[in-house]
């Protein structure tokens, strides 16, 4: 008698023919020899989000570290000098100092806090000038902080997220994906009110959903990569 096939078989092996290819395309990716085989040396060696979370596993002696290379190994392990990220961090430290600079005094709610009409003069969010045509409003932003610890955590936040997602997608679909979240983000504050803003965390909100839907889609291609979806 012939087989009878339910069209739940053949959709099982879609679904099977599916997995299969994206799991080829994460080992093209990530390096790795099977769906139960880990990355090869030679994948590691080659790769810098493998080699940075194996240096992350591996470590050394802890006695024999700098400071600043355990909380590079820990924290971001993925980041390099040479990136994206070096470059914002750079510019939201020095719009910080120049922000310094230029105020004629410190807020009192904040611990080196920016006065509002210094941040207005650099092109916080104002959504009066933004109407009258200002666009730049829309990106200069990103780049000011208001205090201290808005930019601390702002820019702690982009090493530990957006050095491991820019090394997966690369530098230039990484800057895309940052300044369209940026200039977003700002869009959509303007439409809801009309407080002055200023701040990256319109771009961090961007790469944060970029990197969560590369893992719910690559999730299950990504289980012999022990390394990265630990």
């Amino acid at each position: 008698m012939a087989n009878i096939h339910r069209i739940g078989d053949y959709q099982d092996n879609e679904a099977g023919a599916g997995q299969g290819q994206r799991q080829q395309r994460m080992a093209g990716m990530f390096g790795g020899g099977g769906q139960d085989a880990g990355p090869s040396e030679e994948d590691t060696s080659n790769n810098p989000l493998l080699r940075a979370f194996t240096a992350r596993g591996q470590g050394g002696d802890p006695r024999k570290e700098s400071f600043w290379t355990m909380l590079k190994i820990y924290f971001c392990p993925a980041f390099t000098w040479r990136s994206f990220i070096f470059v914002a961090f750079t510019i939201n430290v020095i719009m910080f100092l120049v922000s310094m600079a230029m105020t004629d005094g410190f807020d009192d709610g904040s611990f080196l806090g920016i006065e509002v009409k210094t941040l207005c003069k650099l092109g916080a969010k104002d959504s009066a000038f933004l109407h009258s045509g200002q666009i730049w409003r829309f990106i200069s932003p990103v780049v000011l902080h208001a205090g201290f610890m808005h930019i601390v955590q702002n820019n702690v936040f982009l090493l530990i997220i957006g050095s491991l997602f820019e090394i997966i997608v690369g530098p230039i679909r990484f800057l895309l994906i940052y300044v369209f979240a940026a200039v977003g983000g700002v869009l959509m504050s303007a439409l809801i009110d009309d407080k002055i803003s200023v701040g990256a965390s319109t771009a961090l909100f961007g790469i944060t959903a970029g990197l969560v839907a590369f893992l719910i889609v690559n999730w299950i291609a990504m289980e012999p990569l022990k390394e990265i979806r630990c």
